[in-house]
């Protein structure tokens, strides 16, 4: 798997949906080193240039591409952001205590399984267009 050439780490996700551009908006704000580029899989070149992606991946959860080219998702891929914005770098040694990651993962999916139905002010989701 190929290395990111700009070295920052690249956040893929859902660009239909509101509530995943809300968090994304927000992640931004917080990662005041600019350590990385946020994408939604709906752009063109993206599931062509990153072969081991699918549409049906995006779908399900955020993904977070390190510029090593390794790849986490969901849960596993806001544990790891977390850790890397200086703001919640503090607060981050939470989300590694035994038992958070598992609970972690099962928020999340319910969390991301149900975000079309999370309006966040007027942030809508596409499938909630009619």
């Amino acid at each position: 798997m190929a290395e990111l050439q700009n070295k920052k780490h690249l956040v893929v996700y859902d660009g239909d949906c509101g509530f995943c551009q809300a968090t994304v908006s927000f992640i931004k704000t917080l990662d005041w080193l600019s350590k990385f580029d946020f994408i939604p899989f709906q752009e063109e070149s993206i599931l062509r240039k990153y072969t081991f992606l699918t549409e049906a991946m995006c779908q399900k959860e955020i993904i977070l591409i390190k510029t090593s080219g390794k790849y986490y998702g969901g849960y596993d891929a806001f544990k790891i952001m977390s850790g890397s914005i200086p703001i919640t770098f503090l607060l981050s040694w939470f989300f590694f205590l035994p038992g958070v990651t598992n609970l972690g993962r099962i928020i999340y999916q319910v969390i991301a399984k149900n975000r079309h139905r999370i309006k966040i002010g007027d942030k809508v989701c596409k499938t909630d267009k009619v």
